[in-house]
């Protein structure tokens, strides 16, 4: 997953979003890019120090975790499987087939029981 286009400035910092998954077991996460299996209820850290390019617009933006910031975005990139995420230490921000999009270094997936709660 790459971004199309990179904002100039990055407005948010941390906050709630909402990832893609090739599929789950209860609360181990398989990755769309990378096919490695995430847990959830833990903060996780993307170390790559690397640059990814956008799309088109041919612009380089630091990697990270990509989430979406709605939902239904999210089920249009994948359906398999959506869950919510919490971010922090965004890296850039930007659209993404028409939807908008964070980077992110840090995220915790959230357990199933945290999102039944949190969707009430």
């Amino acid at each position: 997953m790459c971004l199309d286009t990179v904002d100039k400035e990055i407005k948010v910092k941390e906050g709630i979003g909402w990832k893609a998954f090739l599929g789950y077991e209860d609360d181990t996460l398989s990755s769309i890019c990378f096919h490695s299996h995430q847990p959830a209820g833990k903060w996780l850290r993307d170390d790559n120090r690397g640059h990814l390019q956008a799309g088109a617009s041919f612009q380089r933006y630091p990697a990270g975790f990509h989430i979406h910031t709605n939902k239904k975005h999210a089920k249009e990139w994948c359906s398999d499987g959506v869950r919510r995420v919490k971010y922090r230490k965004v890296v850039a921000t930007g659209r993404q087939m028409g939807a908008n999009v964070i980077v992110a270094r840090e995220i915790r997936i959230f357990t199933a029981k945290e999102a039944k709660e949190y969707d009430k």
